[in-house]
């Protein structure tokens, strides 16, 4: 897998956003850009090897993140105990972040809801009379 296709994959589980200002883990002073061209490329997302490639990581998934640009060269100017940090934080994010599926699980029965707009509001002393009646009906058969 290249860089290009894990970013695209990573985008349709996480969203579009960058890791690092999702998670607020950068608290230093904004840049202020030239033009909007250029504040344009920097907020371009990139993809950000969790485990470097010089240390055989690969381009997957599970070894990614999205950063954008402007964040991507501030991470890797801080010191390796910092970025060791955030990347820990990044694998954390990831492996608690909920995904919705669009279809239920085959083995679990889903019964379809219905709501009836014309139905009185629940009251509980005529929930109780009319499960008293059915089980008084019940009793006698």
């Amino acid at each position: 897998m290249n860089n290009r296709y894990a970013k695209k994959q990573l985008i349709q589980l996480y969203g579009p956003e960058c890791f690092i200002e999702k998670l607020h883990l950068r608290h230093d002073k904004k840049i202020h850009y030239t033009s909007v061209a250029q504040m344009q490329k920097m907020k371009q997302l990139t993809y950000h090897h969790i485990l470097e490639r010089q240390y055989g990581g690969k381009s997957t998934i599970k070894n990614g993140a999205l950063l954008s640009r402007e964040n991507h060269i501030w991470f890797h100017r801080q010191p390796e105990s910092v970025r060791s940090a955030l990347n820990k934080k990044f694998k954390k994010y990831k492996a608690c972040k909920v995904v919705f599926v669009d279809t239920p699980p085959t083995h679990i029965r889903t019964k379809p809801f219905e709501l009836n707009l014309n139905k009185v509001p629940y009251n509980r002393a005529h929930m109780k009379k009319e499960t008293k009646q059915l089980l008084d009906e019940d009793l006698e058969r």
